[in-house]
């Protein structure tokens, strides 16, 4: 399963290019704790999702 995480958006767009996302592959529940974990980082960090 492919869960993929919306973290921004241009203003004012919908459009499916405009949507800043990460997409994650789920084969268990670890993975969806990495990519929670993830997140969590990026937050504390202030950056986008999926950039170290």
């Amino acid at each position: 399963m492919t869960f993929r995480a919306i973290h921004g958006w241009e203003n004012g767009g919908f459009e499916p290019d405009d949507l800043q996302h990460v997409d994650y592959t789920l084969s268990n529940v670890s993975d969806f704790k990495r990519a929670a974990q993830d997140f969590e980082h990026a937050s504390k960090h202030n950056r986008p999702a999926g950039t170290a």
